[in-house]
């Protein structure tokens, strides 16, 4: 039993089906790699647990590496309730508490008693010279800037947390809460060039200071989406962090918006002037 399709700005694509009386999205990203494989992995080993009486748990993935290899796709859970960009447009004041509740204990629980460790600059810079290879940069004319300002963050001192999970792409499309059952589910987890829990507050500054979802909207819903924004995750979310972080968190946000670039369409104008945007805040973010 087929409904309706979607399609992701990955340009992944989603069917939802029903199977032996229960409902499931068969999804076909554009290509089944060592990378799709890890990232399925790291989605079916999410452990639940519990935030305040709300169950957090990942949406389990039938996982067969030969039919998922055949096919070029493969079936995830579904669950019935809003996902975060929904909630922008749509949420109640019940909604946006749960997503408050939710991000403040779900980080503050990561990251509390973790060590601070340098991270590995090399690693970085070759993830960093991969990406600006692809032509869409040259629709950038700030490129050159962008490459000055990542040298000369990457020359300072950076840190990570020793925490070596993360759910890769942590955007509010990702996060789906229903709650009528009292539960929050993760979706379409992704493996990471550096896993680490950077990796999420990047997707945390993307979404909610930085406006991805709501890049797209009308100036009625842009305006909505903003107080929405501010009432789930407002400045002193970053209190959590130790200061230490700045540099390596503004490689992170820089990194996380041109990893985008590749997926632009040519004449999408709204999403590459919000990447040169986004740029302009990155340097100014402070802890």
């Amino acid at each position: 039993m087929k409904y309706n399709q979607e399609t992701s700005y990955s340009k992944s694509k989603f069917l939802l089906t029903k199977l032996n009386n229960r409902l499931y999205l068969k999804k076909k990203p554009l290509k089944i790699d060592k990378r799709e494989l890890l990232s399925i992995k790291k989605q079916n080993c999410f452990k639940k647990f519990f935030v305040n009486d709300f169950e957090i748990n990942s949406a389990n993935i039938i996982c067969d590496k030969n039919s998922i290899l055949k096919n070029k796709s493969y079936l995830v859970e579904f669950f019935r309730g809003k996902n975060g960009q929904e909630i922008l447009l749509t949420g109640n004041k019940n909604e946006v508490h749960i997503l408050r509740n939710f991000y403040k204990i779900y980080f503050s629980k990561i990251i509390t008693n973790r060590k601070i460790i340098p991270r590995n600059k090399r690693e970085i810079k070759l993830k960093f010279s991969k990406i600006i290879k692809h032509s869409n940069f040259k629709k950038i004319k700030e490129i050159n800037q962008v490459k000055k300002y990542f040298n000369d963050l990457l020359k300072t001192n950076i840190y990570k947390y020793d925490y070596f999970d993360c759910h890769g792409d942590f955007t509010l499309s990702n996060i789906i809460v229903n709650s009528k059952d009292k539960k929050i589910t993760l979706t379409d987890f992704q493996n990471t060039y550096e896993e680490n829990i950077l990796q999420d507050f990047s997707k945390i500054y993307q979404e909610f200071f930085l406006g991805w979802t709501s890049r797209n909207f009308s100036e009625i819903n842009h305006l909505r989406s903003s107080i929405v924004y501010k009432s789930i995750i407002s400045n002193n979310f970053w209190n959590i962090i130790n200061k230490k972080m700045l540099n390596s968190l503004k490689i992170e946000f820089l990194m996380t918006i041109l990893r985008i670039v590749p997926y632009v369409k040519k004449n999408d104008k709204i999403t590459f002037n919000w990447i040169i945007k986004s740029f302009n805040i990155i340097k100014k973010f402070r802890l």
